[in-house]
């Protein structure tokens, strides 16, 4: 099984947390406009639910000038897993994750690729 799925342009993961003087770390203003951004698109689509070990290959298009296309993954990963099409981001469910800058997406694409292997987790 695999599925083809589409999100808006991740934030860094310099930027999904901030700390707030008394409480610690919270979720950044900007990572909470993604999520939501994030939650009204996979809302058009049709989503799997995977509970094998996947592969993702994540594609983002051009976005800011001096983006580090690695610092891009966690936000993806934890959508993926808080609206139930993974069941884990960790070595347990992910087996690999690709990223890589395209011009032909708008956003952020992933590809979901169900493991055909017997690997032990």
């Amino acid at each position: 099984m695999s599925a083809y799925i589409l999100l808006p342009f991740p934030p860094s993961v310099n930027t999904l947390y901030i700390n707030v003087r008394g409480r610690g770390r919270a979720t950044s203003g900007k990572y909470k406009d993604w999520q939501h951004e994030a939650a009204m698109m996979l809302g058009k689509q049709t989503l799997p639910k995977f509970d094998k070990r996947v592969d993702l290959e994540i594609e983002v298009g051009p976005g800011r000038a001096n983006a580090d296309c690695s610092n891009l993954i966690k936000a993806v990963e934890d959508t993926l897993v808080k609206h139930g099409i993974l069941i884990d981001d960790s070595k347990n469910y992910v087996r690999s994750v690709k990223v890589s800058w395209s011009t032909e997406v708008v956003g952020c694409s992933v590809w979901i690729k169900e493991c055909d292997d017997d690997v032990e987790k």
